[in-house]
């Protein structure tokens, strides 16, 4: 996969984040503590400490997150080295759980019911995909449907993000 530039916001630098602009998003990875979709435990962002991660907030009711689901299962399934975590927003945990199912979405699924984790990014409306780097900073963030444009700078978000040698602060 090629990679293309992107500018990475660590701690204590003045350089401008990786973010395109269209999500915005918390500069450092909010603390999440929710149920998984499946009902055997929780997802914890406490847990993801040295992972790049992507996080896609979702809702089954939701026709743009339904229709990039299959792409970012693809994504998930073809790009290695980040953890996909997938988070229904004010849904039905029974209608959430039987939508992912039936697409066959194999990353990581948690419930809020609330919608507690969506205000804690700042979306107002679904979907939304935010990446944060080994040490919980924002390097690129989209509001709204993942087009196949927006998928290869997720792709080169990460892959950067990855092959980054920057030691921690």
């Amino acid at each position: 996969m090629a990679l293309t530039a992107v500018l990475l916001t660590r701690p204590g630098s003045d350089e401008t984040g990786g973010s395109n602009g269209s999500a915005g998003g918390p500069d450092r990875l909010p603390t999440i503590d929710i149920a998984a979709l499946d009902g055997t435990g929780r997802i914890e962002s406490a847990s993801w400490a040295g992972e790049v991660v992507v996080v896609n907030l979702w809702a089954s009711w939701c026709a743009p997150c339904v229709e990039e689901l299959p792409a970012l299962e693809q994504f998930a399934t073809t790009v290695s080295g980040a953890r996909v975590v997938g988070i229904a927003v004010r849904d039905s945990a029974s209608l959430a759980r039987g939508f992912a199912r039936r697409a066959g979405v194999t990353y990581e699924l948690g419930i809020d019911s609330s919608g507690a984790v969506a205000r804690a990014f700042g979306l107002s409306g679904l979907p939304g995909t935010y990446v944060y780097g080994r040490f919980g900073d924002l390097v690129w963030s989209k509001a709204g449907q993942l087009e196949s444009d927006d998928l290869r700078r997720l792709a080169a978000a990460v892959d950067a993000e990855l092959n980054n040698l920057v030691e921690a602060p």
